[in-house]
């Protein structure tokens, strides 16, 4: 960087070659345009590229589930940000995107097992069944239950594009009735089905939430993910 004080040269305005002038304080400075660097990735960082980009969808798709959010923000402490805290606790976990298992869509603590019994699509429906939650058999307690979860959609692995598109999924609440199979209809939008459809790959990442009467979660189960035909 060069200055040229104004006493010798007077002030200087434009572009002279690869360099330009602007004024800074009072002084006229000559500064050299700056050059696009053509640097070529490695696989690793094209590889944590990826992942983070699929991890920001991912993390857009469950900040827009209520009880999603709730519990990331729960988890943190007053001025921390919970959607920061997701991202963290996932981006390295979708490094492997043949294993969607080990993501988190509620944050790592107590959770009680789901097995999950179907899932059918029925052109723009999810049908999903589970099978009776065990856990919560004891009677005289009135509890509620919901679906939701992540749409995983991505190319096929021959197109060289492992970057996820993430759709939010979320069932209405229904009574939990002990012992009984639990099912649940989930309704794609129309915007959700258009972009559903062109995609080859697709599975879903599912969990449960258990409420009690005032509608507060009570407990999480754990993750389930299944191919979507």
């Amino acid at each position: 960087m060069a200055i040229i004080k104004q006493s010798m040269l007077g002030l200087i305005s434009g572009n002279l070659g690869d360099y330009y002038c602007r004024s800074l304080h009072g002084k006229t400075v000559i500064c050299r345009k700056p050059v696009r660097q053509n640097i070529e990735l490695s696989k690793a960082a094209k590889e944590h590229t990826k992942s983070f980009v699929s991890a920001v969808s991912l993390c857009k798709a469950m900040n827009k589930i209520k009880v999603f959010s709730e519990a990331w923000r729960g988890s943190v402490l007053e001025g921390e940000s919970g959607f920061h805290k997701m991202m963290k606790q996932n981006v390295k976990r979708l490094k492997d995107q043949s294993d969607f298992s080990t993501i988190l869509l509620v944050p790592d603590e107590e959770l009680f097992p789901a097995e999950m019994g179907s899932i059918i699509r029925d052109n723009d429906k999810l049908l999903v069944s589970f099978e009776p939650l065990t856990v919560f058999n004891t009677p005289g307690f009135q509890r509620s239950v919901s679906l939701q979860g992540v749409l995983l959609l991505s190319a096929p692995d021959d197109m060289n594009d492992k970057e996820l598109m993430c759709i939010p999924i979320v069932s209405k609440v229904q009574d939990l009735i002990p012992g009984e199979v639990i099912n649940f209809t989930v309704q794609l939008e129309s915007a959700q089905y258009e972009i559903f459809k062109n995609y080859s790959a697709r599975k879903v990442l599912l969990n449960l939430a258990v409420k009690d009467i005032q509608q507060r979660v009570i407990l999480f189960s754990e993750s389930c993910v299944e191919e979507i035909l």
